[in-house]
């Protein structure tokens, strides 16, 4: 039926013409899980004709505030009041990686009003794992924000998919330009390279041969 756009109804003597549009979405990573003959190849490149990927949550920390206000807005009813957010509930919502994407936030939204007894929901009304990843941010430092975000989103992969080691994944990252940056920095001379990074000639060629840079 993907391939051809027709199908044959039992006990009819011909194929009818279908007239549809395929539109197929995942939260997998299909390619790996085409690697790895957990998906159909065959079905995989009949359903890819033109991919969009969308942004994770995560990715897209300025939709949050708008997300925010229309999830208050569908649940101002259990308050029979309009509800609000603090400031620094806002931060604590922005800081978080949110591994169940748009239905997670949804979800803590509604929970937060619930588990609040006045008109504006503070951070304490929040679900503590949304809460308490806050305390392991540093916010005056972008890079170990992002760093940080980086990290729970490899952690929130590896019960998706079975070849996902979040340590070396991070390393592999996060060393790679730190590799780049060096050489670039030294015109390529791998002994002045190595010496900037404070690791042995021998260990900066394997990496460069393992980065393939």
């Amino acid at each position: 039926m993907l391939q051809e756009k027709e199908v044959t109804r039992l006990g009819a003597d011909g194929a009818i013409k279908l007239d549809v549009r395929i539109i197929a979405a995942t939260n997998k990573e299909l390619d790996a899980l085409v690697e790895k003959k957990l998906f159909r190849e065959d079905l995989y490149y009949r359903l890819k004709v033109i991919s969009v990927k969308l942004p994770g949550l995560n990715e897209r920390q300025d939709d949050i505030e708008l997300m925010v206000d229309y999830f208050l807005e569908k649940y101002s009813y259990l308050k029979d009041n309009n509800i609000a957010v603090s400031n620094e509930t806002l931060d604590v919502l922005k800081c978080y990686n949110w591994p169940g994407n748009v239905r997670e936030l949804e979800n803590s939204i509604l929970y937060a009003i619930i588990n609040t007894d006045t008109y504006v929901i503070n951070p304490e009304n929040l679900p503590r794992k949304v809460v308490d990843n806050k305390k392991h941010v540093n916010d005056g430092n972008s890079i170990a924000n992002d760093l940080y975000r980086l990290a729970t989103q490899l952690i929130s992969m590896y019960d998706e998919m079975d070849n996902c080691v979040p340590f070396e994944e991070y390393i592999t990252i996060t060393e790679t330009p730190l590799i780049r940056a060096a050489m670039d920095f030294s015109s390529n001379n791998k002994s002045k390279a190595a010496k900037i990074l404070g690791i042995n000639r021998n260990t900066l060629r394997k990496k460069l041969e393992r980065y393939e840079i």
